[in-house]
């Protein structure tokens, strides 16, 4: 349920899809060097083009879902899984730009997508343990515990984001220079970029403040 999902992200995939279809198999020669070379990279650049849109617009109706599910309590799950849906797209937008511009300079360039570095180890296990303790018999660690918890990984979004994000700048500029070629550069730079994630990070952190038991 998003705009980036439908229209970039498809785009991504789909060209993904077809540079495989025509690359050679097992160092044999195969496939159209015409669709590896000039049509694959028509592909990308309408991600390059389309991801900024599509991920801007996502943030944006995300923003205002995230609003509505935060005020209503988490209680209307569509709504909650339009705010969570919508913002965790729209916090791509920035790395699906890169992925589309890293891969029309070259096609063949290796990336492993991954939404985060420390930031996402820090949230995975602090919304795990929130979940956990949501589950507690104990009424104080069940309603106050997971509740401190969950604003504690709102809170650390932030600046562990931006730390990512530094990161993730430096590994662009060189996977850039590098036209590609180094997976390592290339996977922080994808990783890092994700920086627009800090609105659903912070959303998730708070409805779940507000509602530990909001189901999405």
């Amino acid at each position: 349920m998003s705009i980036s999902g439908a229209t970039s992200c498809r785009i991504i995939d789909n060209t993904d899809d077809f540079y495989d279809e025509n690359s050679p198999d097992d160092g044999r020669e195969g496939g159209s060097w015409l669709h590896r070379n000039v049509t694959c990279r028509a592909g990308y650049f309408l991600a390059f083009v389309s991801a900024p849109i599509a991920a801007s617009a996502d943030l944006l109706l995300g923003s205002i879902a995230s609003v509505a599910s935060i005020l209503t309590g988490g209680l209307i799950q569509p709504v909650n899984e339009a705010a969570q849906s919508m913002t965790r797209a729209g916090g791509a937008g920035l790395a699906n730009t890169y992925f589309g511009l890293i891969r029309l300079i070259n096609p063949a360039a290796p990336i492993q997508v991954e939404t985060g570095m420390i930031s996402n180890f820090v949230s995975k296990k602090l919304l795990n343990l929130g979940g956990k303790l949501r589950e507690s018999d104990n009424l104080f660690t069940r309603h106050v515990l997971s509740r401190i918890v969950y604003l504690g990984s709102a809170l650390s979004s932030v600046p562990l984001r931006i730390i990512d994000f530094v990161i993730g700048i430096f590994a662009a500029l060189g996977s850039l220079v590098t036209v590609g070629k180094f997976k390592t550069l290339n996977d922080r730079a994808c990783a890092g970029l994700h920086i627009a994630l800090i609105v659903y990070d912070l959303y998730i952190g708070l409805v779940k403040t507000i509602n530990p038991w909001t189901k999405f």
